[in-house]
């Protein structure tokens, strides 16, 4: 009995510190110095960039996508979703692949696509948006295409085909009703564009933009 004790309080201490949120601080190596604190919750979609060739005539590179799962000092855990490849020749040619996670050769049997990366190896990071961002988003586009439709629509609604006659009155109400949604649907896009919570760090000058500010973790 104590050793299924020992185990369930072991399990919840687990997850608990699984479940914080984890902090590095980061400045900047270009620029005017700065220094600031990164912060990833649980959870988090994120993209990690890595270079791996950067010659005359190819440069190679990996993102790593998945969603955040913990931290340590000198690395970052992500459960891994796919891994897009790239290569691009200075003769114009590119190729690009998609590697499920499953097929991941960084990946260890039985890692249950749980993806050790280190910080060393991390040259760019993109933290995407909360997940209630992109579910208003998916609600809120319906609404405007619905608003528009109505509005289309209403003056062959409110023509009375047995009088022969236009009904402004209800148009009037029609009209209301798919500008009020318009109205609220265009303003739910600049509110929702306006708590966008996606951020870019870039750890290796030059890669993946030319002219922008690069970082180190500290």
């Amino acid at each position: 009995m104590k050793k299924i004790i020992l185990l369930l309080v072991g399990t919840a201490i687990l997850l608990s510190v699984k479940a914080q949120t984890w902090e590095s601080q980061i400045q900047t190596i270009t620029g005017k110095q700065k220094v600031k604190t990164l912060r990833i919750k649980p959870g988090r979609e994120l993209k990690a960039g890595r270079l791996l060739t950067d010659e005359d005539s190819l440069r190679e590179f990996n993102y790593y996508e998945g969603f955040f799962v913990g931290g340590s000092r000198d690395s970052l855990q992500i459960s891994l979703r796919e891994v897009k490849t790239h290569k691009v020749y200075t003769d114009g040619i590119k190729y690009q692949s998609t590697i499920p996670a499953r097929l991941c050769p960084e990946l260890h049997p039985g890692d249950s696509n749980i993806l050790q990366l280190p910080l060393t190896n991390m040259d760019y990071l993109q933290i995407k948006s909360p997940k209630w961002q992109k579910t208003a988003g998916e609600i809120v586009e319906p609404l405007i295409w619905a608003s528009m439709f109505v509005m289309f629509l209403s003056p062959m609604i409110c023509y009375d085909y047995k009088e022969g006659a236009f009904n402004a009155e209800r148009y009037q109400y029609w009209g209301i009703g798919s500008t009020a949604g318009l109205a609220i649907g265009f303003g739910s896009v600049i509110i929702i564009n306006a708590f966008d919570g996606t951020k870019t760090f870039q750890f290796k000058s030059g890669w993946p933009n030319k002219k922008t500010k690069v970082w180190k973790f500290k």
